[in-house]
C-alpha cells in the first residue's frame, strides 16, 4: 500500500467534470490513493516497478498514434480553411474594387481616388433606368448622383443636403436595385407616414413599424422580413423605424441578425442624422443607442443624412455610428467613410417678413389676402405657435375666405387615423393649405408646395430654416413668408424660459426678423457659422466643414448676397435708419422708476407709458412687503404713476415703432425678460438690465445734445402714404358732424385705416367667457373716441391685475383727448345697453353694474364706463 506523504501532489484540470477536490499544499494530508486499471503505483521511495514503466510506454505510444490521426485529419480540413479564406479575400477584392477599379480614367485619378459624382460606373445604366422608370425623374440634383453611386458600391457615407434637396432619393433609388432590405431610422412619424405613402403611390414595397402598428401588422411584417417574400409576394425592400425601435425591440434586431445570416440586410439609413449628437439642435436620447449597429452588423453600411451638420457635430456622429473616417466622395480613397455635402442655399425659395397686425383676426386678413393674391388654390403650409392656434388658424381663414382657402389642421393631439386622412387629401389636393405645429415635421416630402406661412415665430432659426424648407422641393419657386410683430416674442420667451439656451435662439430668431437691411442668405450664413461652424462659404458652395473664422462676413470665405430676397428687393426708402438715443433714454429712465416704484410692465405697457398713454399708470406688485409665507409676487391692486414730462416728454412713436424699438433695445441688452409662473403659463415682463445704466445715469440735457457715449440706432419702415383714406375720412367726417375734434395724428390714420379696410363689428352673439375677448370689444367699441393700444386676442392666462391695468389705460387714454367727454356721451348714450349679451353702461339712468363690468371715474366726478361681457 503507498504511503501517504506529507507533501501531496496538486493535480490541475480544466475539465468540468473532474470533481475531485483541490488539496492546499501542506495544509492536510493527501488522501489515499485508489488503484485504477493503467494506473501505476508508486512506491514509498518513489521508485517504478518493472510492470508500471511499460504500462506507461505503451500508454504514451496509443497516445502518439492518436495524436497522429488527428493531425492527418486535420491537414484537408487546415487546406480547406485556407482555401475559404483565400476565395473570401478575393471576393472581397472583387466586390470593393469592382466600381472602384473598373470606370473610366474620369472616375479614378492617377493617385487612386474614386470621384463618385461621375457617371462612368458599370451601374450608371442601371441607375439612370431606375431613375426613370421607378421614380419618373429626367435627372439628379445637386449630389444626389454622387451619393447613390457610393451607396450602390456599399459605402458607409454621411450627407449633408439642404432641407428639401432630396435626400430621401439617395437612399430609396439604391434600396430598389438588386435585392435585400434597407432599414431607414427616422425620428418622426409625420416623416414616415409620408414617405411610406409615397413609395408605395409608386409601387416599391415598403413597411413601417412604429408604435402605432397594431400587433398583427408588425407580426406580418416580422414574417415577411425573417422569411424573405413567399409565393405571389413582393420583397419589402424598405422598412421605416423609429431610433427607439432599434434601440428597445430584442425581437426586431433578432430578425435583422437572421437576415444579415442570410444576406439579404442591405444597409443602414440615420435619417436627420444631427438629432445623433448632443451638440446638435434636436438631439435624441436613443439616437445614441444606434452604436449598436456597427457591433451587431459590422459588415451592412450606414448612411446617415442630414440639413445642418457642422464640424463640431461631425466627430460626435462618427464616434457614435462607429464610421470610420470621412473621405471626399468626388476624390475617394478606398476606404473611409464617403462625405457629401451640397450648397445649403436653395435660390428658388424666397424669403420675406411681413408686419403683422396686432389683432387675431387682422393677421387672419393678412394671411388670407397674401394666400389668395399670391397664391391661390395652391398648396401650402401655415405653421403655427400651439395646437390651440392651428386650430382656429385653420377655421378663422377658411371662414375668412368662405371657403376660398381649403384648409385641415395637423398636430400631435389628432389621432393617427385623422392624421392619415389629412395627409392623404393634401397630397390629392382636396386640401391646399396645412395649418399645423411642428408635428408636421422633418422631412415631409410634397415637391408643389409653393408657400410655408409661419403665423408666428419659430423658437429658433434652426427650427425656422427646417421649416421653410418643405416649400419648393421641386424646384420651383417658392414663398417662405414669416408674418411678424415684435409682441409675439414675449409669449414664445415664456414658453422657451426653462430650454437650455432657449432663450438665446429666440432672440436670434427675432433678431432675424427685426432686421430690415441683410440679406437672409447672409443672415443665415452668419448664424449657422457662428452657433454650428458652419462655414459661411457653404451657402454658395459644397464646403460645409470649414469652422475657422476669417472673412468679413464671419466666417471661412464669404457669401453674396441672394437678390430675392425681401431685403434684396426692399426699395431703400422704404426703411430708415434713426438715431434713438434719446427716445430710448427716455424709455430706459421710465423703466428705472418703474422698477423703483415696484412696479411690473409688460412690453406693452411699456410701450403705453413711453408714448404718454394710460395717464401714466401702472400695477405695483408686493415685493418685500409681501405677507409672509407668500411664496408668489401679486399685484397689490394700487397703481403707481410716472409722468413722462419729467423725461422730457413721450416719445414720439407710433405703436409699431416703439414697439420695434423696444426689442432692439432687448436684443441689445439694455432691456431683459422677467418671468412670473401662474397656474396656467407663464407670464413674460420687462425689466432694465444692468448695461441700462450706461445710458440712464445721464442728465437729459446731455443726450440731448450729443454728449451721450452710447448711441443707438434703431431702422424702421417707412409709413406708406394714405392720402386716398384720408380723403374719404374726411368726407365721412363732415357727413356725421361731431365725428372727431383733433388728434389726427399717425395713431388717428391708423384707426383710419383699419376701419376703411372693413373690420367687423363685434358678432352678435353669445357672450363670450373669456378676458381677452372682453378686451377687444372693449377697444372696438371706443374706437371712435381714442386709439389705445389694441389688445391681442392670442393672449391666454392674463392676471385680472393687468386686465385692470388695462381697462384704466383705456379710459384714461380717452380722458386725455381733448373734448372726449362730448364725444364720449355722444358714442355711448344714456344708461345701459344690451348688445347681443353685451352690457354697455354709462352715466345716465338704467340698471345697475352686472358681474363683470368695470369702470373708473371721469374728470367731471361721473361714472364712466368701457363695454364688458355679462359673465
Amino acid at each position: 500500500m503507498p504511503s501517504s506523504s506529507s507533501a501531496p501532489i496538486v493535480v490541475s484540470d480544466d475539465s468540468d467534470n473532474d470533481t475531485r477536490p483541490l488539496v492546499a499544499k501542506g495544509k492536510q494530508k493527501a488522501a489515499p490513493s485508489k488503484a485504477v486499471k493503467g494506473e501505476t503505483r508508486v512506491e514509498s521511495s518513489g521508485a517504478l516497478d518493472l510492470d508500471a514503466r511499460d504500462a506507461l510506454k505503451t500508454a504514451l505510444a496509443k497516445l502518439d498514434a492518436e495524436i497522429e490521426e488527428v493531425v492527418d485529419q486535420l491537414k484537408p480540413l487546415q487546406a480547406l480553411h485556407t482555401s475559404l479564406t483565400a476565395e473570401r479575400r478575393a471576393l472581397e477584392l472583387q466586390l470593393s474594387g469592382s466600381s472602384r477599379t473598373a470606370p473610366s480614367n474620369a472616375v479614378v485619378s492617377s493617385t487612386g481616388s474614386i470621384d463618385y459624382q461621375s457617371s462612368s460606373f458599370p451601374f450608371t445604366n442601371a441607375i439612370q433606368q431606375t431613375l426613370k422608370n421607378v421614380f419618373s425623374l429626367s435627372s439628379f440634383r445637386l449630389c444626389q448622383q454622387g451619393v447613390i453611386n457610393a451607396a450602390v458600391d456599399d459605402r458607409d457615407i454621411v450627407c449633408v443636403m439642404p432641407t428639401g434637396g432630396g435626400k430621401s432619393l439617395t437612399y430609396q433609388l439604391p434600396a430598389v436595385m438588386g435585392r435585400g432590405l434597407t432599414v431607414v431610422v427616422s425620428p418622426l412619424l409625420a416623416l414616415i407616414w409620408d414617405q411610406v405613402r409615397g413609395l408605395k403611390e409608386i409601387g416599391i414595397e415598403c413597411a413601417m413599424l412604429t408604435g402605432g402598428t397594431s400587433t398583427e401588422e408588425q407580426n406580418a411584417i416580422y414574417a415577411r422580413m425573417k422569411d424573405g417574400p413567399q409565393k405571389g409576394e413582393k420583397e419589402i425592400r424598405l422598412v421605416y423605424v423609429t431610433p427607439e425601435k432599434i434601440a428597445k425591440s430584442k425581437r426586431f434586431v433578432a430578425i435583422l441578425d437572421k437576415m444579415n445570416q442570410s444576406g439579404r440586410l442591405k444597409r443602414f439609413v440615420i435619417d436627420e442624422a444631427h438629432c445623433c449628437s448632443q451638440l446638435g439642435h434636436d438631439f435624441r436620447p436613443d439616437y445614441k443607442q444606434l452604436s449598436m449597429l456597427k457591433t451587431l452588423f459590422p459588415r451592412v453600411p450606414i448612411q446617415a443624412v442630414t440639413a445642418t451638420l457642422s464640424s463640431k457635430t461631425l466627430p460626435d456622429l462618427l464616434k457614435i455610428l462607429q464610421l470610420p473616417p470621412i473621405t471626399d466622395g468626388r476624390s475617394a480613397k478606398s476606404s473611409g467613410t464617403i462625405f457629401f455635402s451640397a450648397p445649403l442655399f436653395r435660390p428658388n425659395l424666397h424669403y420675406k417678413v411681413i408686419p403683422k397686425p396686432s389683432n387675431a383676426k387682422g393677421g387672419i386678413a393678412a394671411i388670407g389676402a397674401w394666400i389668395q393674391e399670391h397664391h391661390p388654390g395652391q398648396s401650402g403650409i401655415v405653421y403655427c405657435l400651439s395646437k390651440k392656434d392651428a386650430e382656429n388658424v385653420s377655421d378663422d381663414l377658411r371662414q375668412w375666405s368662405n371657403g376660398g382657402v381649403k384648409t385641415g389642421v395637423y398636430h400631435a393631439g389628432i389621432d393617427d387615423h385623422q392624421k392619415e386622412r389629412i395627409h392623404l387629401d393634401w397630397r390629392r389636393g382636396k386640401i391646399n393649405c396645412i395649418c399645423a405645429t411642428i408635428a408636421f415635421g422633418l422631412g415631409i416630402d410634397k415637391g408643389d408646395v409653393r408657400y410655408v406661412i409661419h403665423h408666428s415665430l419659430s423658437k429658433s432659426l434652426e427650427g425656422f430654416y427646417q421649416e421653410t424648407g418643405r416649400a419648393g422641393r421641386d424646384g420651383k419657386d417658392s414663398d417662405c413668408a414669416l408674418f411678424y410683430r415684435g409682441q409675439d416674442w414675449t409669449r414664445l420667451a415664456g414658453m422657451v424660459a426653462t430650454d437650455v439656451d432657449g432663450l438665446s435662439k429666440l432672440h436670434e430668431m427675432v433678431k432675424f426678423a427685426q432686421d430690415l437691411k441683410t440679406c437672409r442668405k447672409i443672415a443665415f450664413a452668419k448664424y449657422f457659422s457662428a452657433s454650428s461652424h458652419l462655414s459661411v462659404s457653404a451657402w454658395d458652395t459644397a464646403d460645409t466643414l470649414s469652422s475657422s473664422p476669417s472673412g468679413p462676413s464671419g466666417g471661412n470665405g464669404a457669401t453674396t448676397s441672394c437678390g430675392i430676397c425681401d431685403n434684396c428687393l426692399r426699395p431703400p426708402d422704404s426703411v430708415s435708419t434713426k438715431d434713438v438715443t434719446l427716445e430710448s433714454w427716455k424709455i430706459l429712465s421710465i423703466m428705472d422708476e418703474v422698477q423703483r416704484q415696484h412696479g411690473r410692465v409688460t412690453l406693452q405697457n411699456l410701450g403705453s407709458l413711453a408714448r404718454g398713454l394710460g395717464g401714466g399708470a401702472f400695477p405695483l406688485v408686493a415685493g418685500s412687503e409681501r405677507r409672509r409665507g407668500r411664496g408668489k409676487e401679486k399685484n397689490t391692486g394700487e397703481k403707481g404713476e410716472v409722468d413722462v414730462k419729467d423725461y422730457g416728454g413721450k416719445v414720439d412713436l407710433n405703436a409699431d415703432d416703439i414697439e420695434i424699438l423696444l426689442t432692439h433695445l432687448m436684443l441689445l441688452g439694455y432691456l431683459k425678460e422677467s418671468f412670473h409662473a401662474t397656474s396656467f403659463s407663464v407670464n413674460v415682463y420687462v425689466n432694465a438690465s444692468s448695461t441700462a445704466i450706461r445710458l440712464s445715469r445721464l442728465s437729459h440735457d446731455a443726450v440731448e445734445s450729443g454728449n451721450s457715449p452710447v448711441k443707438i440706432e434703431c431702422t424702421f419702415p417707412t409709413a406708406a402714404p394714405k392720402e386716398k383714406k384720408k380723403a374719404v375720412r374726411k368726407k365721412a367726417s363732415a357727413g356725421t358732424g361731431k365725428r372727431k375734434k383733433k388728434g389726427d395724428g399717425a395713431d388717428d390714420e391708423e384707426e383710419d385705416e383699419d376701419e376703411d379696410e372693413g373690420e367687423a363689428p363685434p358678432p352678435k352673439k353669445k357672450s363670450a367667457p373669456r378676458a381677452s375677448i372682453s378686451k377687444t370689444k372693449a377697444a372696438k367699441s371706443s374706437k371712435r373716441v381714442s386709439e389705445p393700444e389694441p389688445a391681442d386676442d392670442d393672449d391666454e392666462g392674463e392676471d385680472p391685475d393687468e386686465y385692470e391695468a388695462y381697462l384704466q389705460d383705456l379710459v384714461g387714454q380717452q380722458e386725455d383727448q381733448d373734448g372726449g367727454e362730448d364725444d364720449w356721451d355722444e358714442m355711448m348714450g344714456e344708461g345701459w345697453k344690451d348688445d347681443g349679451g353685451w352690457k354697455v353702461f354709462g352715466a345716465g339712468p338704467g340698471p345697475g353694474p352686472r358681474s363683470g363690468a368695470a369702470s373708473t371715474k371721469s374728470k367731471g366726478g361721473g361714472r364712466r364706463a368701457v363695454v364688458i361681457s355679462d359673465i
